[in-house]
């Protein structure tokens, strides 16, 4: 099965429905922590700190199961990354449609267009990697902090 294909499978899965639920849940936080509060001056870089920390919590509570905590991370990245993947194609079509060099090697054409959306389309594909691999990073440190925050390492022996 494809990586793609699985992953799709795992997001509508029953095993990682809160780490599903967890990236859905992160979504408001990093829409508001990259609100544009003026439209003078519209972020150019995205606040990932929310996502980043719902992979964590992910991984955390993924350590005990028998699913990968790592893989519980991807998922809440690749669910919870979806503004920021969105949001920074969308910047990407903006600033190449009307960028100077596009204009004068297509003129003002039908194909101006076809070459932001394509622009897009490859910004959104590695955007979607980063934010799985921030994802999986994260779920990783979080069944790293489940490992090492267990009850029974931290009371060590009771006799």
């Amino acid at each position: 099965m494809s990586p793609l294909r699985s992953l799709g499978a795992d997001v509508t899965s029953e095993t990682f429905r809160l780490a599903a639920f967890l990236g859905v849940a992160s979504i408001p936080v990093t829409v508001v922590l990259n609100w544009p509060l003026t439209p003078a001056s519209l972020p150019r870089s995205s606040d990932s700190s929310a996502l980043l920390l719902a992979c964590v919590f992910a991984g955390y509570c993924y350590e005990s199961r028998s699913a990968a905590s790592t893989r519980a991370g991807a998922i809440t990245g690749c669910v919870g990354g979806l503004p920021i993947v969105l949001w920074q194609s969308a910047i990407g079509f903006v600033d190449v449609r009307g960028h100077p060099v596009v204009v004068t090697a297509v003129g003002e054409s039908v194909l101006m267009a076809v070459v932001a959306a394509g622009t897009a389309f490859v910004s959104a594909a590695v955007l979607v990697g980063v934010v799985w691999l921030l994802g999986s990073v994260g779920g990783g440190l979080g069944g790293w902090l489940n490992r090492r925050l267990t009850a029974s390492r931290l009371l060590g022996p009771t006799s």
